[in-house]
This record gives structure tokens, C-alpha cells and sequence, in this order.
């Protein structure tokens, strides 16, 4: 399948309409189908993005896909009447690509991509992922890596926002202020985002 510049977009969210827009500005042709109507289509019209009525539609000619969409959902859009294996013919390659906007001082609110698939799909998709992030982890093999890496880092931030609540009510229990509590960890090594 040769490279093209369109990239298809399926369920559109906050993150991902600043991810279509971050490839619109690198110069790619981005397509988009939306599971449920949504005010975010408009604004990814307005952007330059093209509305699409099908998954199969969204990625048609398609270097790349990124579909935004719970696991209910997921078989729907690959398997179902429209779903986009339906017009694939075999050219279909799967890339893991997980999307964390970053809070660390040099990569505060920008996205960090950690993808993981075969290496043929890692190599098409990395121009569509360069666009996206100038922050790019990828682990060549097993596609699921990048699933398991957010499984980390949602246990990691569960355990922060479990540990502050229980810091602050410490420090109540001893007397102090909650607001006061907040302003000095927050501002302190305490301070967890």
C-alpha cells in the first residue's frame, strides 16, 4: 500500500480534535466520522478536517487511522456493516498508540505518543506520529504495550490523587486548614498533578 497523506479519524474527542488539528497544520488531508453527533465535528470542520458518514468513509485511502472509542464500540467500527476491515483488503496494519498530554515542567501540555506494534506498521505510522508529537515511545512487537504502559500510569495516578486526599485529611485531623493545606503542597514537593 503506498504512503498517502490522508489520515482517518474515527470518534473525535477534546484530545483528538487537537491531535487532527495538529496533522492539518503539518500539511495532511484529515477525515473524519464522529459514532455519536457531537459539537466537536463542527469544530473539526471549521479546522479543515472533511466529514465523513461511515469508518469505512473516514479512512478510505487512509496512510493512518485513530479511532477514539470504547471497547463496545471498537468491533463496531472494525467489524461492522461499515467498519473499515470491511474495505481494507488485506492492507490493514494495527499500531497501539496511547496519547498523554504532559505535566512534567519541559513537556507540560504537550502530547507524548507511546506506540507499539510490528515494525512494518511502526514505519507507516511514524510520520503521522511526528505530526502528532514531537515526543514519540515506541516499542516494537506485542501491540498491546501501549495499553499496558497507561495501565501504569492510571494505577500511578490513582495512587497520587488516593495519596493527597489522605495528606489533606492528615493534616485537617491535626488542625490545619484545608485551603492553606492545598496552597502549600500544591506549590511544595508534595505536589503531584
Amino acid at each position: 500500500m503506498a504512503y498517502s497523506n490522508v489520515v482517518g479519524f474515527v470518534g473525535l474527542d477534546e484530545l483528538s480534535l487537537e491531535l487532527a488539528s495538529s496533522l492539518i497544520r503539518s500539511g495532511f488531508r484529515v477525515q473524519g466520522f464522529e459514532v455519536v453527533g457531537s459539537s466537536v465535528m463542527d469544530r473539526f470542520v471549521e479546522l479543515g478536517g472533511a466529514k465523513c458518514g461511515s469508518p469505512m468513509e473516514a479512512t478510505r485511502n487512509a496512510t493512518a487511522m485513530i479511532v477514539v472509542a470504547s471497547a463496545d464500540e471498537m468491533t463496531e467500527v472494525f467489524f461492522g456493516k461499515e467498519g473499515v476491515v470491511r474495505d481494507e483488503a488485506g492492507h490493514l496494519v494495527l499500531v497501539d498508540a496511547q496519547i498523554f498530554q504532559g505535566v512534567s515542567e519541559p513537556l507540560k501540555g504537550k502530547n507524548i505518543v507511546i506506540t507499539s506494534g510490528s515494525q512494518i506498521a511502526m514505519q507507516r505510522a511514524q510520520p503521522v506520529l511526528s505530526a502528532i508529537s514531537e515526543k514519540v515511545f515506541s516499542f516494537e512487537g506485542e501491540v498491546s504495550v501501549g495499553r499496558k504502559i497507561r495501565m501504569v500510569n492510571d494505577l500511578l495516578e490513582g495512587i497520587h490523587l488516593v495519596a493527597s486526599v489522605e495528606a489533606i485529611f492528615l493534616g485537617v485531623r491535626a488542625g490545619i486548614h484545608p485551603s492553606i493545606l492545598y496552597d502549600i503542597i500544591s506549590n511544595a514537593a508534595g505536589s503531584s498533578w
